[in-house]
């Protein structure tokens, strides 16, 4: 029996053009992206077996504490990264153009208004200048892997193959013999693999990630105008799937239009947000070059494992599908928890027995079949990224996904990790209100939140999208 039509060849192969049909929409993922879903009853499948995870976070700080701490010791760390003011000021006269050595600024490189980046590594507030911080941080000649190959190694023995309904096997793997997070005051350096989250709705955190994009490639430009090796940027997006990577490059390479792009991708059922978020960052692609693929899975292959779970695919499908890790308990337990948060009352039962009183939770089985579905999503953008890496040594991928994806690092920076060696570096965009303390607008939280690089390298603190009306 041939494979089920909802599903592309596996890497390499012709792309497959996907054909539309109705769904019944479910409760969302904590991604945001809508799953078809079925009210029968299907077989319970098991939860992840248990994983310790020792927490290194720090304990809190108070509001003022955190705030006199940052304010010593950010001299000592924005002297160590940014550009000397002569050099930023000649980029700026200059109208941001990337001469010899500089690079260039133009309008990221201005101060934004409140807007700060919280070093998770260092514990200091850094003004929102990625040209200037990055200068510092990116990795020159870091070889075919990413940095220093201190990533996450996979014993082979701990690959099992699972069997399906179908009949086929599905790889997984156990849990993992080691996982490097760096919990150190040392700034975390940018080698081959970037990792930026969004909030999809959320203007500033798309221009972040441009102003991100920007700076990794002038930066490169720079480096090559001054002798030294280039490292082409190359952006992926979870907002296109991985068969729509031949649309791209035809956007890219200006044979077609942006509106041809988006009917060709089927935009509107593929992502189905506002495409104007978008068009900033595509159209700074197209007119620097910088080439951009799709990541995502078909959306079909993903619902039918929404629907049914993994166990309910056919043999056929198992080819396409990526090596997946579900054995992760501390990833599990936060998808639970959103997904509680979320509601989805069709798939609720009470919280003390299905009575009706306590609080809800899912029904286990429908609660298994969308983290399952959610780790296929994972594992199949882990593994476009990592094939980007593999066929251009000489690149830079900056992967753009929801925050889910991203936060705690073991959604996709990891498990491009566990593919490609090495280690991503990782910025989460987070709004938040804002005051003024001292005549300084900071941001009104009690204290920073993921000190130690656990969540991410970077937070990089926004206002609200209601604060920007």
């Amino acid at each position: 029996m041939g494979a089920p039509a909802f599903l592309p060849p596996p890497i390499g192969g012709m792309a497959t053009r996907l054909a539309a049909r109705d769904v019944r929409r479910a409760p969302r993922l904590p991604c945001c992206r809508p799953v078809v879903t079925t009210a029968e009853v299907l077989p319970s499948s098991p939860g992840p077996p248990p994983r310790r995870r020792v927490s290194t976070r720090p304990p809190a700080l108070s509001r003022r504490h955190w705030l006199a701490a940052s304010t010593a010791t950010a001299a000592a760390t924005v002297a160590g990264l940014l550009l000397p003011l002569e050099a930023a000021e000649a980029v700026e006269a200059s109208g941001g153009s990337a001469t010899g050595g500089a690079f260039a600024g133009g309008g990221a490189s201005r101060q934004r208004r409140d807007e700060l980046i919280f070093d998770t590594h260092s514990g200091s507030f850094l003004p929102p200048h990625p040209q200037q911080l990055l200068s510092r941080r990116v990795v020159v000649d870091g070889g075919h892997g990413l940095v220093g190959g201190s990533g996450t190694s996979i014993d082979p023995a701990r690959v099992e193959l699972v069997a399906t309904a179908g009949g086929g096997t599905i790889p997984t793997v156990g849990p993992r013999v080691a996982s490097v997070s760096p919990h150190s005051r040392i700034p975390a350096q940018i080698d081959r693999l970037v990792v930026v989250g969004e909030t999809h709705t959320h203007p500033t955190h798309h221009r972040i990630q441009l102003d991100i994009i920007r700076a990794l490639h002038d930066l490169s430009e720079a480096a090559a105008a001054s002798g030294g090796s280039r490292r082409p940027v190359v952006v992926g997006l979870e907002q296109f799937h991985r068969q729509h990577t031949p649309h791209l490059d035809a956007y890219i390479a200006g044979t077609i239009s942006l509106a041809r792009l988006l009917a060709l991708t089927d935009w509107h059922n593929t992502w189905g947000y506002p495409a104007a978020l978008y068009t900033p960052l595509l159209s700074y692609c197209r007119a620097h070059r910088v080439r951009v693929v799709g990541l995502n899975a078909p959306g079909k292959l993903v619902a039918a494992v929404a629907r049914g779970g993994l166990d309910s695919l056919p043999a056929s499908v198992v080819p396409y599908l990526p090596e997946m890790d579900l054995g992760n308990q501390a990833h599990f337990a936060r998808f639970a928890a959103k997904m509680a948060a979320m509601g989805g009352a069709a798939h609720h039962t009470g919280g003390d027995g299905g009575d009706g009183r306590g609080p809800p939770r899912f029904d286990p089985t429908v609660l298994r079949h969308y983290y399952e579905a959610e780790t296929l999503w994972d594992e199949y953008m882990a593994e476009s990224a990592a094939a980007v890496l593999e066929a251009d040594p000489a690149c830079r991928l900056v992967v753009l996904a929801g925050t889910a994806h991203v936060e705690n690092r073991d959604g996709l920076p990891e498990r491009v990790e566990r593919r490609a060696g090495g280690r991503a570096f990782t910025v989460i965009p987070t709004s938040v209100r804002w005051t003024v303390t001292a005549g300084t607008s900071v941001p009104d939280i009690a204290a920073p939140m993921g000190r130690g690089g656990a969540i991410a390298d970077w937070i990089w603190y926004s206002p609200r999208e209601i604060d920007l009306v």
